[in-house]
C-alpha cells in the first residue's frame, strides 16, 4: 500500500478554498523550514489553488489563492515537534 497523504491533503485544501471560486488547478508546492522568534525550526509546506469565479457583471475571472501550513509533526519522519 503507497501513502497518499498528498492527494488527501489536496482534496481537503480544495474543499476550504472552495468558497474563493471553483478550483481549476493547484496543488502542494514543496517543504521548507522557517526559524521562529524562539529560535527553533518548523517545517511548512506552501500551497497554492487557482480559482475560477464570476465577478457581479458575471464576467468570469481567475484568481491565485496562496497558503503556507505548518505542521505539528515533523513531515519526514514523523516526531511530534
Amino acid at each position: 500500500m503507497s501513502c497518499n497523504c498528498k492527494t488527501e491533503i489536496e482534496k481537503k485544501l480544495k474543499v476550504h478554498f472552495a468558497s474563493e471560486g471553483e478550483i481549476i488547478s493547484g496543488g502542494l508546492l514543496g517543504y521548507g523550514m522557517v526559524l521562529s522568534a524562539t529560535v527553533e525550526t518548523k517545517p511548512f509546506m506552501r500551497a497554492e489553488f487557482v480559482a475560477k469565479y464570476k465577478t457581479k457583471l458575471g464576467v468570469e475571472k481567475t484568481k491565485k489563492v496562496k497558503t503556507n501550513m505548518f505542521f505539528s509533526h515533523c513531515p519526514f519522519c514523523g516526531v511530534k515537534l
